[in-house]
């Protein structure tokens, strides 16, 4: 079962200012407030970034002690030797810095390690190589911050080192002519989330004391590449990439997009993600990654189109081992993993290709939601790699396990491990331990980020143009999500091989938008006989034989039999969590878990409160970050209204005892035989019958006497006589307000937005158990 989660809405005042200042619509304005980008001139540099955005590169701590050198080198006519890494950021950062530097007249030569060989990062074997080849001057890329031990035997070997990295650094700090990277402390520099590529480009601009556009697009695609946010200066450097990308100059750019079928002209950054970085990777994973920079330095329009083949050739080669070892290790977790109890994967194969076991633990990430490990077996050794999830830091995970490996590095979303084989399972059981301490089953349900909920009609061309505005997406900027309820499909179809995509209308009272679900060909069978669907997308502009159109990108769908949970967190961090289900008539049953997500609930409504006082005594139960559930439909909400009804009286109730009493007579009638009479049962004593009577006696229409200790009731004596407004009675006055807030508190419940019903339970929570607590 997926979740939706919902976002808190902004303070509507902050939109309408924010929407005001820049002249954009509410709807982006809100999505930009819950981005942090509520500040009118930090909105507006975030809408529409420009190169002069970009800081100057001499505020990196070090950068003036590293060019220097660089001149020196220069001088001296030394041989520079350029050290990068096997992925795409390291890729691109050595060629940004082996064009920059050989642009200044510099001798460069440059060295990548070899994942199967030699591992991550710089290497002692690596650096004498170099130096062997005549480097006296060497810059790192992409790594070296760790590299201790290499650095210091660079020293005592006559090398002088500039590190150029982006990774954490370690508590003692290895010796450098220069370290040029923004988290390492004290640093003045103001954005410490640059790609290794972005610290590349950066020491290239100070060099040069200007920009070279070709480095600009380099960077952006290391930037995208890396999954480093894409705020501030990343946006900056990929926004930009991307316009320059639509002229390119590196022939071998042109080749790989050709051979990817994507056009220059519309590069986006989830096509360099998806589509180019893969090809880029592929050599470094099954072999030599030096293919990748040559692609970038090389002028040869030949060359370079064979060298885009091969990687093109060696991606697919990549493809195929990718998904024999993805089976074996689904095979494995369905098999041997219990995932009602475990909150993290642990899988192991003989002999798994090293270079996709990271790609394998992402996908295992993707199906199941929970941090996972892979881990290549071969001989006595065991060489792994894991991804996770935002709650759980894969790094503090691998370090209270570190007894059990040999080595071990990352960050919070990825890291790398080796271990021998005879711990395998000691460490397995371990990592499993510290997940289970720190995640719950309810972290492990994947869920999706909902920015707002919108109506259909309102999704016209102007708005699609307009949220481009927020591109490029990626990591720290997704696509916004965007909830449309109860609409209809029209024209269900699958497209694509194998029916893999859903092409399909989806209509609201009138107003049609074409949508299309990627990989959401499964479901097809299911819309055609589905009445009304719920659906997350992101509306995109389309243009086909000079048509300018918009369309919905489907993202998920919920239909009964496909259940998603809609959850709302409000904006108070110990407030309830709420689960809407309202209108949903399906099974709520997590098939990963065999629980139901509205049972799990501290308090869940099966139809809507009548009464606040009654919803603050259920509410004060909910403890801190509880969940309170919403499970109800029309049926229900047509029967709450209509037993508010029931309970109040109303005109037809007055006129009823007005004529038993008309009917009694001068002599009146005990209260035993006006009961009797009217029928009424206990509950409606107390709510009708008392207060029509406490009515009628203010209208001056009856009154009360006593005979021999009883209580009759009859008509005054000019009763009848002049109509009477019943409005004018407090008792009636009171009971009419009493009922319309009744109606109003049900009347909300059934239709207020998630958010919006999320923060008001949340405000109403906050006063119930400050008042309990009193």
């Amino acid at each position: 079962m997926t979740r939706w989660e919902l976002i808190a809405p902004p303070e509507k005042d902050m939109v309408e200012s924010l929407s005001t200042k820049l002249g954009i619509s509410e709807l982006l304005s809100a999505i930009l407030v819950q981005r942090g980008y509520s500040n009118e001139e930090l909105a507006r540099r975030f809408l529409w970034p420009e190169i002069s955005h970009l800081h100057t590169p001499f505020a990196i701590d070090g950068m003036t002690a590293a060019v220097e050198r660089i001149q020196l080198a220069l001088q001296r006519k030394e041989r520079v030797g350029v050290f990068g890494d096997y992925d795409v950021d390291g890729i691109v950062s050595t060629a940004i810095l082996v064009l920059a530097l050989r642009d200044k007249g510099l001798d460069v030569i440059y060295r990548l390690p070899e994942r199967l060989t030699e591992g991550y990062g710089l290497s002692q074997d690596g650096l004498r190589d170099l130096a062997q080849n005549g480097a006296k001057l060497i810059i790192t890329v992409d790594c070296g911050i760790s590299s201790l031990t290499e650095l210091r035997w660079a020293k005592e070997n006559g090398l002088d080192v500039i590190i150029c990295d982006h990774h954490l650094p370690p508590l003692v700090l290895p010796p450098a002519v220069a370290i040029l990277n923004p988290k390492v402390l004290p640093n003045q520099y103001p954005f410490n989330d640059l790609a290794g590529a972005g610290v590349a480009l950066k020491l290239a601009c100070a060099l040069h004391q200007e920009l070279d556009y070709r480095w600009l697009e380099l960077a952006a695609l290391g930037t995208v590449a890396d999954v480093v946010p894409l705020v501030d200066e990343n946006r900056v450097i990929v926004a930009e990439g991307l316009k320059a990308m639509k002229s390119t100059g590196f022939a071998g750019l042109r080749a790989l997009c050709e051979l990817a079928n994507l056009n220059l002209a519309n590069l986006k950054a989830g096509s360099i993600g998806f589509r180019l970085a893969p090809r880029l990777n592929a050599a470094g994973r099954l072999g030599s990654a030096i293919p990748g920079v040559e692609l970038f330095i090389t002028d040869d329009e030949t060359k370079a189109y064979e060298i885009a083949q091969q990687l093109d050739q060696q991606n697919r080669e990549r493809q195929q081992i990718e998904a024999e070892v993805l089976a074996q290790a689904i095979d494995q977790v369905e098999r041997y993993s219990n995932l009602k109890e475990d909150t993290a994967l642990v899988v192991a194969g003989e002999d798994w290709h090293p270079g996709v076991i990271g790609i394998v633990a992402s996908r295992l990430v993707d199906r199941w939601h929970r941090p996972a490990l892979v881990i290549s077996l071969s001989d006595d050794k065991g060489k792994g790699s894991g991804r996770s999830i935002p709650g759980f830091s894969l790094f503090e995970g691998l370090k209270q396990c570190s007894s059990y490996l040999t080595a071990f590095g990352g960050h919070r979303l990825a890291a790398g491990f080796s271990l021998e084989r005879e711990q395998c399972e000691a460490f397995r059981q371990a990592f499993l331990s510290v997940a289970n301490s720190q995640l719950s089953p309810e972290d492990c349900v994947s869920y999706r980020r909902v920015d707002a909920e919108v109506s259909l009609d309102s999704l016209n061309l102007s708005v699609a143009q307009e949220l481009e505005l927020l591109a490029p997406f990626g990591y720290g900027n997704p696509e916004p999500v965007l909830l449309l309820q109860g609409v209809e499909t029209e024209r269900v179809r699958q497209i694509g091989n194998s029916g893999t995509h859903l092409r399909l209308d989806l209509n609201h009272f009138g107003h049609t938008l074409p949508a299309i679900g990627f990989g959401l060909g499964d479901m097809a069978t299911e819309l055609t006989s589905a009445a009304k669907i719920d659906v997350l997308g992101f509306p995109v502009v389309t243009e086909w034989q000079g048509l300018v159109g918009v369309e919905m990108r489907l993202k998920d769908v919920r239909t009964k039999n496909c259940p998603s949970e809609i959850s709302c967190r409000p904006g108070h961090p110990a407030a309830p969590r709420l689960v809407d289900w309202r209108g949903f008539e399906g099974m709520l049953v997590d098939d990963q878990h065999g629980s139901s997500s509205v049972t799990e609930c501290h308090l869940v409504f099966s139809q809507p409160p009548e009464q606040l006082s009654k919803l603050q005594e259920r509410l004060v139960r909910v403890p801190p970050k509880g969940k309170i559930g919403l499970h109800f439909g029309p049926d229900e909400v047509a029967a709450a209204k209509n037993n508010i009804k029931q309970k109040f009286l109303d005109r037809n109730f007055m006129a009823h005892v007005y004529l038993v009493l008309k009917g009694a007579g001068a002599t009146g009638t005990s209260w035993s035989k006006l009961v009797a009479e009217l029928g009424c049962s206990e509950q409606e004593l107390e709510l009708k019958v008392r207060p029509a009577l406490a009515i009628l006696q203010e209208l001056n229409l009856a009154e009360k006497y006593l005979v021999e200790g009883r209580t009759y009731f009859r008509l005054a004596d000019k009763a009848g006589e002049k109509r009477v407004k019943l409005r004018t009675s407090p008792t009636f006055k009171k009971l009419e307000l009493e009922k319309m807030k009744a109606l109003e508190l049900t009347a909300f419940f059934a239709e207020a937005p998630s958010p919006i019903l999320a923060e008001a339970l949340a405000r109403l929570w906050q006063e119930s158990v400050t008042i309990a607590e009193k």
